[in-house]
């Protein structure tokens, strides 16, 4: 694959699906020539390739900060950040108006991020008390959003998940991830009472951490958190957005 992958630009965003697994991660690591060429794009070069080999740095740990948080007295920025597919942004348009109408600070992503995505990403999070996780196949099946849902997951905050998609059933990551958690479902209710029981879930998630806060008063403050991940799947199990069936022929200069 890498040896295609400025014929077949798309060939990135594979690799970046291929490399959440452990195994593929010591393989792309060990070819330097790659990584390299991953680490010094070029300015002309493609949005889209950059957005994936960002994502792929990211999943190596390669020019990822050692970030640290503050577990108490942290003032974040967000009580809410929604993580969700953009083809699912103008529900979440509207779930984003009636939270900041109830007076959420809520971060969302509407224009999609330049630069290095991944950054901002882990900034949002960092800088938010809960994770609003907006499950549909379309969000199982994206890069960008498993590593949002993974990082979250690895700096422990607080992740609320919803439905949005009928009849789908979380599976593979996002089943491990949101296994033991409760779930509103918006496909099963009406908007507004879907959001009632979305707000007393939000307001439950407060109150228990503030439960939690009241624990570890005497604890240190600034500590690393240990960097936990999501188990990977077995290739076997991976699957590929519908899109990599049609490989695009635009290259990199």
């Amino acid at each position: 694959l890498i040896e295609i992958c400025d014929q077949y630009p798309i060939i990135y965003d594979i690799l970046w699906a291929l490399s959440f697994n452990h195994n593929i991660q010591e393989q792309l690591r060990s070819n330097t020539s790659f990584i390299t060429k991953l680490t010094s794009l070029p300015k002309e070069c493609d949005n889209q390739i950059r957005k994936f080999s960002y994502g792929i740095l990211w999943n190596l740990e390669i020019n990822h900060e050692n970030r640290r948080t503050l577990v108490i007295n942290n003032e974040k920025t967000f009580d809410i950040m929604i993580s969700y597919s953009h083809q699912d942004k103008i529900f979440c348009k509207k779930l984003y108006d009636e939270l900041i109408n109830i007076g959420y600070r809520v971060w969302i992503d509407f224009d999609q991020m330049h630069g290095n995505i991944m950054d901002a990403m882990a900034q949002a999070i960092e800088q938010s008390n809960i994770i609003l996780i907006c499950m549909s196949e379309q969000y199982r099946r994206s890069n960008y959003c498993r590593a949002e849902a993974n990082y979250a997951f690895q700096r422990r905050i607080k992740i609320v998940p919803i439905l949005l998609q009928q009849h789908y059933k979380p599976d593979g990551w996002l089943l491990f991830l949101v296994s033991q958690l409760i779930y509103v479902n918006f496909t099963k209710y009406e908007f507004s009472q879907a959001m009632k029981m979305l707000i007393k879930e939000l307001k439950a998630s407060v109150i228990n951490d503030v439960c939690l806060v009241n624990v570890k008063l005497k604890e240190e403050v600034n500590i690393t958190i240990p960097m936990t991940s999501i188990p990977p799947e077995p290739l076997s199990t991976l699957i590929l957005p519908e899109k990599y069936s049609r490989l695009e022929s635009n290259t990199c200069t």
